[in-house]
């Protein structure tokens, strides 16, 4: 009998528990006050038109000719649109995710990534951040 009350008692305060729950809902991040920090990637030359990317841990070779290739992520094909602009195109299980623009600054010292892309659901998203040069004088290459 206990326990039959404890189950209905729960039934009923379940939905109030998870109402007032100040995590449940969809966020959004304020870019205005949002400065991620301690995220280092670094970007090589491998090769004749071949670029080594590493994130962390993290690391994958891949050759700017347009054609899908291996990352942890599952594939990228990169682009080289000019001297200035990259676009990355990734997809997980032949499926487009994410398309990826870099785009560096006349001076150097900085790099704008944009990125589109279509969640799981459908949902469209799109985010930019702006990556500051700690290594390297001038191209893509460096950290």
């Amino acid at each position: 009998m206990r326990v039959n009350y404890l189950f209905r008692l729960a039934l009923i305060l379940l939905p109030t528990l998870q109402a007032t729950n100040p995590f449940v809902g969809k966020w959004k991040i304020d870019q205005a006050k949002s400065h991620v920090t301690g995220a280092t990637d670094s970007v090589k030359a491998s090769g004749p038109n071949t670029w080594e990317f590493q994130y962390g841990s993290l690391s994958w070779t891949v050759k700017a000719d347009g054609t899908d290739q291996s990352t942890p992520f599952g594939t990228t094909a990169l682009t080289v649109l000019n001297a200035t602009t990259w676009r990355f195109t990734d997809k997980s299980n032949d499926k487009p995710t994410l398309t990826e623009t870099w785009v560096l600054s006349a001076d150097n010292r900085t790099m704008t990534r944009t990125f589109l892309g279509q969640k799981e659901d459908g949902e469209q998203f799109s985010s930019v951040a702006t990556m500051k040069r700690n290594a390297g004088a001038a191209g893509f290459a460096g950290t």
